[in-house]
């Protein structure tokens, strides 16, 4: 079994079959009954406790814990080969071959669509979750998106060319992005838009 970060959800996991359970409800009646039992290979927590993402094979099914009952449908499925959340646990990104898919957590119940999908290899966000990278490996090409100032569309707020490598990241304040070269590593200031050894 695993327990949901927050500590309320318990879900166990037997085969194909997923159960959850809602232990706020053990200060009603000391014997625990699933509130919902869902087929799938696998489970994971959203980090802030809102969603339960259901796996099976390529697909996920996101439920909304807070509505969940024995009758729940997801609210959405999507299909991808990984999924992973941004630092502040604002977004929701799929893997999809050659491409991400950019979901806002707060509006999943309301929409199945992706905010953006972005051509890339690899991505990361700020510790912040405010700005974010994508690494396209095609092109060697780093695509900045500052989330803060402009929000996220498939319109990068700036390109840098020839990067090598998917080893890059956001310095600890975010002012800075770390890109690897054949000889080292170089720094992108992200004020001036500037590249220095």
């Amino acid at each position: 079994f695993e327990l949901s970060p927050d500590d309320r959800w318990l879900v166990e996991k037997q085969e194909t079959e997923i159960q959850i359970f809602d232990l706020a409800m053990l200060s009603e009646s000391p014997t625990l009954t699933p509130v919902s039992t869902i087929s799938g290979d696998d489970f994971s927590f959203s980090p802030d406790s809102l969603w339960l993402i259901v796996t099976s094979e390529s697909t996920y099914a996101i439920y909304d814990l807070a509505t969940l009952s024995e009758a729940s449908e997801p609210v959405t499925t999507i299909s991808g080969e990984s999924f992973g959340f941004s630092s502040d646990d604002g977004w929701l990104v799929v893997k999809q071959e050659t491409a991400y898919l950019f979901f806002d957590v707060a509006s999943l119940g309301m929409s199945s669509d992706p905010v953006a999908t972005i051509a890339g290899n690899s991505y990361r966000f700020s510790v912040d979750g405010m700005k974010l990278a994508v690494y396209d490996g095609e092109s060697d090409e780093l695509k900045y998106f500052d989330l803060a100032a402009s929000g996220l569309s498939e319109s990068a707020d700036a390109v840098i060319d020839n990067v090598t490598g998917a080893n890059f990241g956001f310095s600890p304040d975010g002012t800075m992005l770390l890109l690897p070269t054949e000889t080292g590593v170089d720094f992108w200031h992200i004020d001036g838009q500037e590249r220095t050894s």
